[in-house]
């Protein structure tokens, strides 16, 4: 019997420039004052964030509103009662806009970086976050593999951990050997670099679970990185 499977994608990139979004949809079945994490799904993504009031201020379609400012922390869960959901963080590849696309920018045009070094993350590498996708729906099609493991949330990022300096030095180092661009490079706080949008200090993942049932773990990040660099500058090759 064949199987279909439809793998849906979803990101949120430019952080920054979603943190100038507002948000409009209709909040009347809250009360005007009241902080709307706790209610109807919606929370702040972590514990001590800041949570938002429901307002009759800005009310479009309706009596009430919620407002989403830089620095308002509020997230919606939403009920999963099936499928097997991926999240990943961090993500970069020889395609688009990224982090180490950029970085290799300014190091062709000699640019003097500085980048914080009191973030940390999950640096993960789009091709093998594919592979890994792809290696849950092999796991899943395979006779009996629709019990496999529990649905729900899982996550899927790069082994091991970086801060963005950590990831930056690496980008220019991989960058040196294969005789591409490369520029000074310093360490600075978060402080230093100011963003419409708060940045978290911690953004790693912990992809255990995906091990666990799936026997399933990703690279390395540094391996990503050597592996973009080279993609980026031998796109031939």
């Amino acid at each position: 019997m064949n199987r279909k499977m439809i793998v849906s994608c979803a990101a949120l990139a430019a952080l920054s420039g979603a943190a100038s979004a507002q948000l409009s949809e209709n909040f009347d079945g809250y009360t005007a004052g009241s902080t709307i994490a706790g209610q109807g799904g919606w929370e702040v993504w972590y514990s001590g964030g800041t949570d938002a009031t429901v307002s009759t201020a800005q009310a479009h379609s309706g009596a009430n509103s919620l407002f989403i400012v830089p620095g308002s922390d509020i997230v919606h869960r939403f009920a999963i009662t099936g499928g097997k959901w991926t999240l990943t963080a961090w993500v970069y590849s020889p395609f688009g806009k990224n982090f180490v696309k950029t970085i290799l920018t300014h190091a062709g045009k000699g640019t003097d970086l500085k980048v914080v070094n009191d973030q940390i993350g999950s640096p993960t590498y789009a091709p093998h976050l594919v592979e890994a996708i792809l290696g849950i729906a092999r796991k899943l099609a395979a006779p009996g593999g629709a019990a496999a493991g529990p649905w729900g949330i899982y996550h899927a990022a790069g082994s091991g951990e970086a801060s963005w300096y950590e990831v930056a030095r690496e980008i220019l180092h991989r960058s040196a050997e294969l005789g591409g661009p490369t520029t000074s490079l310093s360490a600075i706080g978060t402080d230093g670099y100011p963003t419409r949008a708060a940045r978290p200090r911690n953004s790693r993942l912990d992809c255990s679970k995906l091990q666990r049932v799936f026997a399933i773990t990703q690279p390395d990040w540094r391996d990503g990185v050597s592996l973009c660099v080279a993609r980026l500058l031998t796109p031939h090759a």
